[in-house]
C-alpha cells in the first residue's frame, strides 16, 4: 500500500496524535476516542506493512499475541446468550486491538520525542485535577451519580482516574532527576498527593504505596543503596507515618471509652419506655458504644418534631436516616431517646440531615478510613451491604462464585457478565436496591464468567508473554504500572468501560514498544 503522505509527514501525525493520547488519558473518553481513531487511520494510511511486520518479528510478535487479548473476546462470541451486549463489548475493548500494534510496529520515540510524550501526560493530568478541585469546590457542577465524594471525578471512575493519579506521581519521581524543572516536580508530586486526599479513594492511596515502595526497592537493587539514601528517607518515612497513623486510627476506633457502661444500662427511659440493649455488639462511635439505650419510639416521634425528613425515610446520602441519627447521637454520648434527640442542636439536626454519622470532625482520609471499618463491622453483624461500597463488593464476589460453576470452562461468553448478573438479580437481590445490583467489580472475576477457564488463561497468556519478550527493553516504570493494574483488575472491572481499556492499552503498550532504552538519558 503507497503511503497517503511522505514518511516524514507520517512520522509527525504519529507523534502527534500520541501526543494528544498521553494528553487526554486523564480527561476522559471523547479526547481518547479521537486520538485513537487518529492514530489508526494514520497507520493504515502510513503503509509499509512489510517494515511493520519485520518491527513485530523483531519484538518475538509480542504486539500482535498482546493484541491476542482481544481477538480470544471476538472468539468467544459464539458463548453469548444475548448478541448485542458481545458486540458491545468488543466496541469498547477495540483500542486492546489496535494500540499495541500501532505503537509496537512504529518506530520507537527519541528522548526527545518521549519527554514530550510525559509532559503532555502530566499536563492532561493537572488540568484534569485542577478540574477536580473545581468540583470539590462547587464551582463546578459535580456528577450525580452517588451522592458522594466520588462525584467530584468527572472524566471517569473515581478509582480509575485515582489510579492514575498515582501512576502520574511515579512518572515524577522518575523523572525528577532528569529534568531542570525540579521544584516544579516536587510541587506537582504535591498537588497529585493533595488531588488523592479530596478523592478518598483508598484504591488510589494503596497504588500510590504499593507502587512508590516497589519503585524505590528497583531503584535502589540497580542503583545501589547509597545513592537513593534521602529519596528512601524522603518517601518511606511519610509511608510509615501513613501506617502508624491508620493503626491509631483503628485502635480508636475499637477502643471503649467506658468499659463499665454495660453493667449500668437503664432499663427504662425517663418517660416509660424500655430501651433496647444489644450487649453483644462492641461497635462504637467516637469511643461510646453504638447498640445500646436505644428508645426507637420515642426517637422516632422526638426526630420527626424536629426535621421534616422522616425518621424512617433516607438522609441526603441515601442512607436510612435512623441509623444515621443513632450514630450521630452515640458520637455525642447521647442516648437514643426523646432527651437525646431533644439535646441536639440546630445544626446537628442539618449535619444528621445531610448524611453526617457522626459529630467529630475527622480529616477527609480520616473520615473516610472509619466509613470502611464501620461497612466492615456492619457486614459482619448483619450480613447486609446495601449502599456500602467496600462490602457491595464482598457480595457480587459471592455472586461471581455461583455464575462460574455455572459455565466453569467456556464461560458466558462475551459481554456475557451484563446478562448473568441481570438473571440473578431476577431471582435473587441479596439485599441490594436496583441502583445498586452491580457486577463484579473485578476484571478477573468478569473475565471468568466471560470466557471460562479456558478463555480466561488464553487472554491472561496473551498479556504475560509480551511482558516476558520485551523484559530488557522495559524501563523503571512498568513494575510499579503493572503492579497498579493488577490492583485496579483487583478493584474494579477496568476493562468493561472504554476509558479503562484505552488507559490500560495505551500505557501498556507504550512502555512494553515504545521507547528505546531503558531509562532517558541526559541529552535535550
Amino acid at each position: 500500500m503507497k503511503p497517503l503522505l511522505s514518511e516524514n509527514t507520517h512520522r509527525k501525525l504519529y507523534i502527534y496524535f500520541l501526543l494528544l493520547l498521553a494528553f487526554g488519558v486523564s480527561l476522559g473518553k471523547f479526547i481518547m476516542s479521537i486520538a485513537v481513531i487518529s492514530l489508526t487511520l494514520n497507520w493504515l494510511f502510513e503503509g509499509g506493512f512489510n517494515q511493520k511486520l519485520k518491527k513485530n518479528k523483531e519484538l518475538k510478535y509480542a504486539p500482535i499475541i498482546l493484541s491476542g487479548a482481544f481477538i480470544i473476546q471476538v472468539l468467544w462470541l459464539f458463548q453469548t446468550q444475548i448478541f448485542s451486549d458481545g458486540v458491545n463489548d468488543l466496541r469498547i475493548k477495540l483500542p486492546l486491538l489496535f494500540l499495541p500494534i500501532i505503537i509496537g510496529t512504529s518506530p520507537s520515540l527519541s528522548n526527545l520525542e518521549l519527554k514530550k510524550v510525559t509532559f503532555s501526560f502530566i499536563l492532561g493530568l493537572l488540568i484534569s485535577s485542577i478540574i477536580v478541585f473545581c468540583a470539590d469546590l462547587g464551582f463546578i457542577t459535580p456528577k450525580k451519580t452517588t451522592g458522594t465524594f466520588r462525584d467530584i471525578s468527572l472524566f471517569m471512575s473515581h478509582i480509575r482516574y485515582s489510579s492514575l493519579v498515582a501512576f502520574g506521581m511515579v512518572v515524577l519521581l522518575f523523572i525528577v532527576n532528569k529534568t531542570k524543572y525540579k521544584i516544579h516536580s516536587i510541587f506537582l508530586f504535591l498537588w497529585f498527593l493533595f488531588v488523592l486526599y479530596i478523592l478518598q479513594s483508598i484504591t488510589g492511596i494503596i497504588c500510590l504505596l504499593v507502587a512508590v515502595c516497589l519503585y524505590i526497592s528497583i531503584k535502589t537493587y540497580k542503583e545501589g543503596f547509597t545513592k537513593n539514601t534521602l529519596l528512601i528517607l524522603i518517601l518511606i518515612l511519610p509511608i510509615i507515618s501513613l501506617i502508624i497513623y491508620s493503626s491509631t486510627i483503628f485502635s480508636e476506633y475499637k477502643k471503649i471509652k467506658d468499659k463499665n457502661e454495660l453493667l449500668n444500662l437503664s432499663i427504662l427511659t425517663p418517660l416509660g419506655e424500655k430501651y433496647i440493649h444489644d450487649k453483644s455488639s462492641l461497635e462504637t462511635e467516637n469511643g461510646h458504644l453504638l447498640w445500646i439505650n436505644i428508645a426507637p419510639k420515642e426517637a422516632e416521634k422526638t426526630w420527626n418534631e424536629r426535621s421534616k425528613k422522616a425518621f424512617s425515610g433516607k438522609d441526603n446520602k441515601n442512607q436510612p436516616l435512623k441509623y444515621t441519627l443513632y450514630r450521630y447521637l452515640t458520637s455525642k454520648g447521647l442516648k437514643k431517646d426523646r432527651e437525646g434527640v431533644l439535646a441536639l442542636s440546630n445544626a446537628d439536626i442539618k449535619n444528621i440531615e445531610e448524611g453526617t454519622t457522626t459529630s467529630v470532625k475527622y480529616n477527609l482520609f480520616e473520615k473516610r478510613l472509619r466509613s470502611v471499618l464501620f461497612e466492615l463491622n456492619n457486614y459482619k453483624k448483619l450480613k447486609t451491604s446495601n449502599n456500602h461500597s467496600v462490602t457491595q463488593r464482598i457480595t457480587f464476589l459471592q455472586i461471581a462464585k455461583q455464575l462460574i460453576k455455572e459455565n466453569f470452562f467456556f464461560g458466558k461468553g462475551t459481554g456475557g457478565t451484563k446478562e448473568a448478573y441481570k438473571k440473578y438479580y431476577a431471582n435473587e437481590k441479596k439485599g441490594l436496591s436496583l441502583k445498586n445490583q452491580l457486577r463484579a467489580h473485578n476484571q478477573f472475576i468478569t473475565d471468568l464468567i466471560n470466557l471460562g477457564l479456558f478463555g480466561f488463561i488464553f487472554c491472561l497468556a496473551s498479556l504475560i508473554y509480551p511482558i516476558i519478550k520485551t523484559k530488557n527493553r522495559i524501563n523503571l516504570l512498568y513494575a510499579p504500572f503493572l503492579i497498579i493494574i493488577i490492583i485496579n483488575f483487583l478493584a474494579d472491572d477496568m476493562l468493561e468501560r472504554q476509558a479503562g481499556v484505552t488507559i490500560f492499552a495505551a500505557i501498556n503498550s507504550f512502555l512494553l514498544f515504545g521507547l528505546k532504552n531503558k531509562y532517558y538519558s541526559s541529552e535535550p
